[in-house]
C-alpha cells in the first residue's frame, strides 16, 4: 500500500546502507518527490525503463563488485 517513494524511505530507515535502484518508466511524474528524497539525504539511484539484460548486469555488477557469469 506504500508509494515507492515512501518504501524509499522505510527501506532507508530500516537498512540505510542497502543500494537502491529505482527503475521506473515515469520518471516525470515522480521527479519532484524524488528530489526531496535526495534532500532529505537519501541515497539512491535511478534508471529508466525499458532496460537491456546487459544494463541489469551492469547495475547487479556494481552493487556486488563482482562480475555475473553469464550462460
Amino acid at each position: 500500500g506504500m508509494s515507492g517513494v515512501e518504501t524509499l524511505r522505510h527501506l532507508h530507515g530500516i537498512c540505510p546502507g542497502v543500494p537502491v535502484y529505482i527503475v521506473t518508466a515515469f520518471y516525470g511524474e515522480f521527479l519532484e518527490p524524488l528530489r526531496a528524497i535526495q534532500d532529505e539525504g537519501i541515497p539512491f539511484d535511478l534508471a529508466r525503463k525499458p532496460l537491456a539484460l546487459d544494463e541489469i548486469r551492469t547495475i547487479v555488477d556494481s552493487v556486488m563488485g563482482t562480475q555475473m557469469v553469464t550462460a
